[in-house]
């Protein structure tokens, strides 16, 4: 009886993993019939981007996520829908996040900042970009404007938390408690079909070498700049002014009790600096 005792708990817990593996792919098929695409498809070479456009006007806003960020549609949303009345607002999942296929290329800087340029050459031609980046999407942004020094682009909004937060575990309940009730159930599904996933595995591993490239490269002049910065104290503030300084047309804000994801935690005071500094390099 001993014996049998003591296999008993190892059982139970191999029982309960497969039972979990089973029902974790049973879902996600489910779901992914259930929530279809809410916008449309560019392929960028190295996967087929999902990607989600609103509004119209001669200015583009382009967003680009955090890594570990599951769904683009739902994490801008308010600031997109915001952002719609004033121009074109695009949305688009990475590789292998959201509604997006899988890639067949490294997730180097270089990788996705070619497809970045290929998908806004293809959704916004032709049009002055301003681009809305949360945390890591920071090294696109900055290696983006770099590379095409040509661009007509007229603001680089950098929404900046706290870089170390790699994995999408904080600041999740900020953002689905503040969604509409049609939305939420998307973002759950995201995120737990995104939860490990290769691609953003491949990114994260990939973090020191990308940083390395952004920073070989050359200061962006007076590209308007805007970071916001979560509340990390002293020495936090400090590193996002080092931040602000890629430009010589820059301003740094750090928003007091804020989270990572402080587009959701300090909504107001976002989308008011947001609308502030449209206003002032459009003049």
């Amino acid at each position: 009886m001993k014996k049998i005792k003591k296999f008993i708990f190892p059982i139970l817990l191999i029982l309960c993993l497969v039972a979990g593996t089973i029902w974790q792919s049973a879902m996600t098929q489910i779901e992914k019939s259930k929530y279809c695409a809410v916008g449309n498809y560019v392929d960028l070479g190295a996967y087929q981007a999902h990607y989600y456009s609103k509004g119209s006007g001669d200015t583009a806003f382009v967003f680009i996520t955090g890594s570990g960020t599951p769904c683009a549609y739902t994490d801008f949303y308010a600031l997109q829908n915001m952002l719609s009345a004033k121009g074109q607002t695009v949305t688009f999942d990475h590789a292998g996040s959201g509604w997006s296929s899988n890639a067949n290329s490294p997730r180097t800087i270089e990788n996705m900042t070619n497809e970045l340029t290929v998908l806004i050459d293809t959704v916004a031609p032709n049009k002055p970009i301003v681009i809305i980046c949360h945390s890591l999407g920071s090294l696109e942004a900055i290696q983006y404007t770099q590379t095409n020094p040509e661009k007509r682009t007229i603001g680089l909004n950098r929404l900046m938390g706290e870089l170390g937060c790699f994995l999408p575990v904080y600041g999740e309940n900020s953002r689905n408690k503040n969604l509409p009730e049609i939305v939420k159930d998307i973002d759950k599904e995201m995120f737990y079909r995104f939860a490990g996933n290769a691609d953003s595995i491949n990114t994260i591993n990939l973090i020191n070498e990308n940083a390395t490239t952004v920073l070989k490269g050359p200061l962006l002049g007076d590209v308007p700049i805007l970071v916001l910065s979560s509340d990390g104290g002293d020495d936090w503030n400090k590193v996002q002014i080092q931040l602000a300084s890629w430009s010589e047309n820059s301003e740094q804000v750090m928003l007091k009790k804020s989270e990572h994801y402080l587009y959701w935690s300090n909504y107001e005071q976002v989308s008011d600096c947001i609308e502030s500094f449209i206003e002032k390099i459009s003049c």
